[in-house]
């Protein structure tokens, strides 16, 4: 089975396909007509496994905005579209989020599901709509975005993935999100964020205890096997390490496009 979607907007014009073979699902997503598009393949233990995650995936996309199409219909067909800034959303909105946002709740949400989306979790946690085209995690950075939601969510970025060229722009980062409830008891969740072309993704993965210490060495490990279960290859010219792990360059060169790829210990935000 070959579904394939696309999204156009004033800042936006990618694609997304999704191929199940078996036990076996492969993604493939970018700018219409780039030659290096990005793709993920993942193995599942049963056909029922594979297939479920394939409907899911498909109806994530589809509440976003995709539009199913035939499939290769227009992937070959670079459409130039002007690239806008965007547009900051209402900053009374941030606001109103805090006065009305009960972390108890988004602390539940979260540990709901291995993973969720954290737009959906202010969202439920707060009862105002959000979502990332509102644009306040990339205008002001997530520290500052989940500070402003609450002074209780702290956010720590570990690396980020650059790639900024004529055709593509793109960044995807991997932190650790501390969320401490009122009884000052806490609980860590990675997060992975992913722009590119002014849209973008915000998740949260459940890997770890309540009030649990993580050593750097199981943080790497962790962060280290998500960006191989999300990303066969990157397509990404620059790599950030924002925090001091014990990482493998020669590991890590072998997840992009571009051999090339430049590395950088750096406090520097993408934002």
């Amino acid at each position: 089975m070959r579904k394939y979607f696309e999204y156009t907007d004033a800042v936006s014009n990618k694609f997304w396909e999704i191929n199940l073979k078996g036990k076996q699902v492969t993604i493939t997503f970018g700018r219409i007509g780039i030659k290096k598009p990005q793709q993920i393949k993942k193995d599942f233990n049963t056909n029922e496994e594979s297939k479920k995650f394939v409907e899911t995936k498909i109806r994530e996309k589809t509440n976003k905005g995709y539009i199913e199409k035939k499939a290769g219909s227009s992937s070959k067909k670079s459409i130039k579209i002007e690239v806008k800034k965007p547009k900051l959303g209402d900053k009374k909105k941030l606001s109103d989020i805090k006065k009305s946002f009960e972390i108890k709740k988004f602390i539940n949400f979260l540990n709901a599901k291995e993973r969720e989306d954290i737009f959906e979790a202010i969202s439920h946690s707060s009862k105002i709509d959000i979502s990332s085209y509102d644009y306040f995690h990339q205008k002001i950075g997530l520290v500052n975005f989940f500070k402003k939601i609450n002074i209780n969510l702290i956010y720590e970025p570990i690396i980020g993935f650059l790639a900024s060229n004529p055709e593509w722009y793109s960044n995807i980062e991997y932190g650790i999100l501390k969320c401490i409830s009122k009884n000052k008891d806490f609980s860590n969740y990675l997060i992975s964020c992913h722009n590119s072309q002014g849209q973008g993704d915000l998740m949260s993965k459940k890997c770890f205890k309540s009030n649990e210490l993580i050593t750097n060495e199981k943080l790497l490990k962790i962060v280290t096997d998500e960006i191989n279960w999300g990303w066969t290859k990157i397509a990404a010219n620059e790599v950030y390490f924002f925090k001091k792990l014990k990482w493998s360059k020669e590991k890590l060169k072998k997840k992009f496009y571009d051999s090339n790829v430049k590395f950088y210990d750096s406090n520097v935000k993408f934002y």
